[in-house]
């Protein structure tokens, strides 16, 4: 595993001191990198404008060994945190990535100057040419990262470094030393390779700039497709250079390598996506600075959170790593709160400017962006000097400015002015928002067809004033609703979690954000570390027991237990029956994903049966018995979760882009997903996993016992989350899909009511997965364990998961009453005809 390069005087082998700055900063450049990269290899691999062009595709496989690379930094970082690799695999694992990750990069790019030279030149390869290079590219650089595995190549960590570095420390281990010179010839082979590709497009561009004839004129799209390309060459020549030349004049233990480190990661995560975002996006945008003003606030808005992301990580930890990594997270918050109130602010006023038809000049608002950002610079920068500084509340899972010494003027002076700003912007929202609406009045009664307002300018008004609201909610919250809740109560996290994901209300009604997707990203994980306060609290109080004296309702709950779950059992039985056999359900995919959840739903209530049966006779029946019928619960609610998560992908893919996903990948999702359960049913068969029933409450819990089941409640707590956000997060896709079908002009724009009826059933399941969640997780959190209320919770979480989906089918589907309802043949109406097959 990791070595220490270096001892000093003693003998003895210090760590790097700078990993509490180091591994933060690679696992932030990592995490940015990816919320940056997804949306853009998305967009170049999805879209039809993009998706058949084999520039973007290639820019695209650039983009996902760039996140491979960002992968390895977060893991890196991981390990330099910790001062640990935890074993040889994880650590050549991980480590392996990065020459992996640089080798697609390299070749891709050749791959990419290669392209932009025939396209100059006229001689247009077809696009099954690149596909092939492209897949051979991939087969090179996964049968490189085998070699991991053999003899022949390995890498280890140096923990005095924070670095990587191939394994030569032993001369007659030859593999290393080969490999080490192959990549390095590799990479110098193939920028110079592109250096005289680009040389001989800028020839061929020549020639057609002293063409006479006008088909000689290269389009402004090209161009900015050869700026692009070019730009990805200068990362790969960046990384050469200081790989393989600027390292020699570094010391290897000084700020200027951690510097020179931190350059290539930031390279490699931010250039490409940029250009992408300058050069190659859709002029419509381009030009207009209200989406211009959005993007920003957009952009600050991801910054805010990396700040949220890392207030969950101090929060999980207890640990804020040194004074520099808390105020270079917590100054985030304010910083990019700054950023959005300023840019809101300005945005109102572009749209009381268009609805009074001044048109401005795009420079001013330019100019107005470039002075927040600046202002924002210079904030940010005050925590490099005494008068700023924050601390994290590590009983609360809170910050606060450095207000706790009465000396130190500095922190209150910043309080107030945040405070201050933030309300002067929003009085000013307000008022120009008011005279945007007389100016809309204005035109509404002009008797001039000029007069009128496009939809176009209504739904950028719209977006607008969504905008305006977030930082409204913001502001009350920060400034007025906290006064009046307890910083200590679960109503406090309840706002805590309203501040981290307030921004998921602003929606661009006007077209899809670029933006806004990695803002997304961002936000499910500051989600997933901010709920973790309140499980925290959960699990506190889930540890104290009564005192051992027998169940006092145990005549009553167990026989509830029992009679819920026989007859969920054969509802569920009878949906996936229906769902499966009959003809005008078996062949659609989502009627097949439903029976899958109705499949989990059955085995819950089952598990739900043996519990009852536990609670009336006190009595388990032996270790495996408890294990096997309590261990039901978890498999079968987080099959139920992934499915749920499939089904509103289901839902997306069939409103918004119908021919993207095949039955194959579906099938393939379920196996995986009766894989995940079924492995973690047979957990239930070894010392790693162990339930305990509480004879004297009536529930059943996971033992914490051993070390190794500590973390498993998080992990499935995190996978819950992460699967009911996803789904959150695809169903506001599909508003928005429908939406825009709604103001299409075409008749394919309109939605049938067998949809609608589907959509909404899939959403109803959603919603009845999510209260199951929250009250299995947050119940006794909310009630004494030992009341009457939490025992009314626990059967209304079984009568949700056992009846409420059934219900919901039936109400639904006219069809599926007609099946299990009627006695009499019934004329069936196929679904096939209405509902396409996904």
């Amino acid at each position: 595993m990791g070595i220490y390069l270096f001892a000093d005087e003693d003998g003895a082998q210090i760590p790097s001191p700078h990993r509490h700055v180091l591994g933060p900063l690679y696992i932030f450049v990592a995490l940015a990198g990816w919320a940056i990269q997804i949306p853009i290899v998305s967009i170049f691999l999805l879209h039809p404008k993009f998706q058949r062009q084999s520039c973007y595709r290639t820019m695209a496989t650039i983009g996902i060994y760039e996140c491979i690379l960002g992968t390895a930094y977060f893991g890196i970082g991981v390990f330099t945190l910790t001062l640990d690799t935890y074993n040889y695999y994880v650590e050549n694992l991980v480590i392996a990535l990065v020459d992996t990750a640089k080798y697609g990069i390299y070749l891709s790019t050749t791959l990419l100057a290669f392209n932009r030279l025939a396209v100059m030149s006229g001689r247009c390869l077809t696009s099954r040419f690149y596909n092939v290079v492209l897949i051979l590219i991939a087969a090179y650089c996964l049968s490189f990262y085998c070699l991991i595995f053999t003899r022949y190549n390995s890498y280890v960590f140096l923990y005095d470094l924070g670095m990587i570095t191939a394994n030569t420390f032993d001369p007659n281990d030859i593999g290393p030393h080969v490999f080490v010179d192959l990549i390095r010839y590799v990479s110098i082979c193939c920028v110079c390779i592109s250096v005289l590709l680009y040389v001989f497009t800028l020839l061929a561009l020549l020639k057609q700039k002293m063409s006479v004839t006008r088909s000689g004129a290269m389009s402004s799209a090209e161009i900015r497709l050869l700026l692009s390309a070019f730009v990805t060459f200068l990362v790969c020549a960046i990384d050469v250079l200081c790989t393989y030349y600027l390292i020699c004049f570094v010391d290897v233990r000084s700020i200027g390598m951690i510097v020179l480190m931190l350059l290539v990661q930031s390279v490699f995560a931010f250039t490409n996506p940029a250009v992408s975002l300058i050069f190659l996006l859709h002029p419509k945008f381009q030009r207009q600075s209200c989406y211009r003003t959005m993007a920003t606030i957009g952009i600050y808005e991801c910054i805010l959170g990396t700040a949220y992301f890392g207030f969950g990580v101090c929060t999980l930890t207890l640990d804020t790593y040194n004074y520099y990594v808390e105020n270079l997270v917590s100054a985030l918050s304010d910083t990019a709160k700054y950023g959005i109130y300023l840019s809101t602010t300005l945005l109102a006023f572009n749209r009381l400017a268009v609805m009074s038809g001044i048109r401005l000049s795009p420079m001013l608002y330019n100019v107005a962006l470039v002075l927040i950002a600046a202002y924002c610079l210079s904030f940010y920068c005050l925590i490099f000097t005494r008068y700023n500084s924050y601390v994290f509340l590590y009983d609360l899972g809170m910050i606060t400015a450095n207000t706790f010494d009465p000396n130190d003027i500095g922190p209150h002076v910043f309080v107030d002015l945040i405070r201050y700003v933030s309300i002067c912007c929003v009085c000013i929202s307000v008022l120009l928002y008011v005279f945007t609406l007389l100016a809309l009045l204005k035109q509404k009664m002009s008797v001039t067809r000029s007069g009128a307002m496009s939809s176009a300018e209504i739904r950028l008004l719209l977006s607008a004033f969504v905008t305006f609201l977030v930082c409204a909610i913001d502001v009350l919250c920060t400034y007025y609703l906290i006064c009046f809740v307890d910083v200590r109560s679960i109503g406090m996290i309840v706002l805590m979690l309203l501040l981290s994901n307030k921004h998921l209300l602003r929606k661009d009604f006007s077209s899809p954000s670029r933006i806004e997707v990695s803002f997304l990203l961002h936000k499910l994980l500051c989600a997933t570390a901010a709920f973790q306060i309140a499980k925290c609290e959960f699990q506190e109080m889930s540890i104290y027991l009564a005192d051992g004296s027998p169940y006092p309702y145990r005549y009553t709950v167990g026989p509830l237990y029992m009679i819920i779950a026989a007859i969920s059992m054969f509802l569920h039985c009878t949906i996936i029956l229906v769902f499966t056999r009959h003809h005008s359900y078996k062949n659609e995919m989502c009627y097949r994903i439903m029976a899958f959840i109705s499949f989990f739903d059955s085995t819950l209530a089952f598990g739900y049966f043996g519990l009852g049966v536990f609670t009336i006779t006190q009595e388990t029946y032996g270790y495996y018995v408890e294990n096997i019928i309590c261990s039901l619960f978890d498999a079968s609610m987080y099959g139920k979760y992934l499915s749920i998560m499939l089904l509103a992908l289901n839902r997306f893919s069939v409103i918004a882009a119908p021919t993207l996903l095949t039955s194959v990948f579906y099938h393939a999702s379920l196996i995986a997903i009766l894989l995940f359960s079924t492995g973690y049913y047979s957990l239930a068969f070894t010392p790693f996993l162990r339930y305990d029933f509480v004879f004297d409450l009536g529930v059943m819990t996971m033992s914490q016992d051993e070390s190794v089941v500590g973390r498993i409640p998080s992990v499935l707590f995190y996978l819950s989350f992460v699967c009911l956000g996803s789904s959150l997060l695809l169903y506001v896709l599909i508003v928005i899909a429908l939406m825009q079908r709604k103001w299409s002009l075409k008749a394919g724009g309109i939605i049938s009511s067998l949809e609608l009826r589907v959509l909404f059933t899939a959403f109803m399941t959603f919603i009845v997965c999510a209260v199951e969640l929250v009250i299995t997780h947050y119940a006794a959190s909310i009630f004494p364990v030992t009341s009457v209320e939490f025992i009314v919770s626990m059967l209304i979480s079984q009568c949700n998961s056992g009846c409420a989906n059934p219900i919901i089918y039936v109400i639904m589907s006219r069809e599926l009453r007609n099946v299990i309802l009627s006695t009499k043949k019934q004329n069936v109406i196929d679904v096939k005809v209405l509902l396409p097959v996904q």
